[in-house]
């Protein structure tokens, strides 16, 4: 635990390297544009239903946040409100997963970003930290996270041991990483952001049952991890401490072998990439096969800047109108050089039409 928390600290103090930088504000780009992407599956239609169930979590999350109130610390992607930096982490981080379209590291099948981002966000709003602190917090927050994911991997089962045992490793491992930015936002010690991921372990949770049975509550995982790491981090800069020994590994007898899946040359390449196969059969009795091993946006075909801000200005635009869009880029850009978490997160407030 104490070289995982010098190595965070390092990262704020020190320097981190180029490529790392340069690479953050991209990884703040992709959270905000599904974020405001989710607003316009929130939207409901002439019944009244809404239009994704999924995404239809968030707006319940923030009528809950409403109605615990509390100081305007931070803001909430896209509504413009001010709350508690952990509740506004609570309500982004759920944006940020509701549509399933946030960054993934592999083989560990973690979705980083959107732990992390809504936590370090609202911390930096929260204390007026400058854009460097916020990118250096991200940086280590999200390699914190990915760490862990790989170290719960197994490769002789191809899956991670959260998975075999039905939970959500994700919103675990995500916990811990959110629990690092803030911890460093919050201008913690090595022995601070110890005690910050020592207490967030205890707040790690998330079930995979709503994949397999039903439920609306896969996106929270993603925002109750951003919330229980700013509040582990708030409650360890308060004296609260945490057990020093919560990474000690432990395994467990696994339960089953790996599934049996349609496709055995996807299978075999499974997790180290997300392959697929489509196949069309025609009327004459033909097959048109089309076989792709490593999809766009994963290791071996990573999105360059330009499609990352695409992505980000299509998503990003089904909620914003085309000039908040580029003043919000233009902000992220800034972030590394003098800009800062509100510049961001107030350019997200969906205006009057």
């Amino acid at each position: 635990m104490r070289r995982l928390a010098g190595f965070a600290v390092a990262c704020r103090d020190g320097e981190l390297p180029e490529a790392v930088r340069a690479d953050v504000p991209g990884r703040v780009l992709d959270v905000l544009g599904n974020c405001l992407a989710a607003y316009s599956d929130t939207t409901a239609d002439a019944t009244g239903d809404t239009t994704r169930d999924t995404a239809e979590a968030a707006a319940v999350v923030l009528r809950g946040v409403r109605r615990w109130g509390g100081a305007g610390e931070a803001s909430v992607i896209g509504s413009g409100d001010r709350v508690p930096a952990p509740s506004a982490a609570l309500v982004n981080g759920t944006l940020a997963h509701a549509l399933d379209f946030d960054d993934t590291h592999l083989p560990s099948v973690l979705h980083p970003s959107a732990r992390v981002v809504p936590a370090a966000l609202a911390v930096a709003q929260s204390v007026r930290a400058p854009g460097a602190e916020l990118v250096a917090a991200i940086a280590a927050g999200i390699e914190v996270c990915a760490r862990l994911g790989m170290a719960s991997y197994l490769p002789q089962e191809r899956n991670s041991l959260f998975f075999e045992q039905g939970r959500h490793a994700t919103s675990i491992c995500g916990t811990l990483g959110a629990a690092v930015a803030a911890g460093l936002l919050l201008g913690l010690p090595p022995e601070g952001v110890a005690h910050a991921v020592g207490v967030a372990a205890s707040m790690g949770a998330g079930l995979l049952e709503a994949n397999r049975t039903g439920g609306t509550v896969k996106p929270v995982h993603c925002g109750w991890a951003a919330h229980a790491g700013v509040s582990a981090a708030v409650l360890a800069a308060e004296g609260l401490t945490g057990p020093p020994t919560v990474l000690d590994p432990a395994r467990l007898e696994l339960a089953g072998r790996v599934r049996c899946v349609a496709d055995e040359r996807a299978s075999r390449i499974f997790p180290r990439a997300f392959a697929a196969v489509v196949r069309v059969r025609l009327r004459d009795g033909s097959t048109l096969e089309h076989r792709v091993d490593s999809s766009r946006g994963g290791p071996e075909h990573p999105l360059s800047a330009a499609e990352l801000e695409t992505k980000f200005r299509s998503n990003a635009s089904r909620a914003l109108p085309p000039g908040q869009v580029n003043e919000l880029a233009e902000a992220v850009r800034e972030l590394g050089s003098g800009g800062a978490a509100d510049d961001v997160l107030t350019r997200t407030a969906l205006r009057p039409s």
